[in-house]
């Protein structure tokens, strides 16, 4: 039984399953390389056709956690791969909240790029800052212990 992409590049159902043992044990995204130069990605939903109940699940997480890795989408608290949002905030399964812009803790509403020259100004590294309005809202900033998001302090 042959099994193709969306690209139309069609191999039997066998070298698919050898392909996909052989990227997920290996830890690389799969793309449909069996043909070299492709770059569509064997996608949950073909991999559904090709793989047990079972099987499709490890490898959906194994395609959500390569894509993280491969965007460097990680946890700072407990290094697991983050899934791929359109929200500006991602809550991990450790229950930290990370930004999916720069993978930091939490910083709304300070745009990352200012958020990363608070961070080095604060640790003592030097930061050249376009972004010196910023600096006096940034030093007033304090986490809120319940939820982690940065707030001006108050008083």
């Amino acid at each position: 039984i042959s099994f193709a992409l969306s690209c139309s590049h069609s191999f039997c159902s066998e070298c698919w399953l050898q392909h996909i043992q052989k990227k997920t044990s290996s830890n690389r995204p799969l793309y449909g390389e069996l043909d070299n130069g492709c770059t569509s990605v064997l996608t949950i939903e073909s991999a559904s056709n090709l793989l047990s109940p079972e099987s499709a699940l490890v490898y959906q997480q194994f395609l959500e956690s390569s894509f993280a890795i491969e965007r460097k989408l990680l946890c700072p608290s407990c290094d697991k791969a983050l899934p791929a949002t359109s929200s500006r905030s991602i809550v991990c399964e450790c229950g930290t909240v990370v930004c999916s812009g720069c993978s930091s803790p939490d910083h709304r509403p300070v745009p990352c790029s200012v958020y990363a020259e608070y961070t080095a100004v604060k640790e003592g590294r030097d930061a050249t800052s376009d972004n010196d309005l910023w600096f006096p809202l940034l030093k007033d900033l304090s986490k809120c212990p319940k939820c982690g998001t940065y707030a001006v302090k108050d008083g």
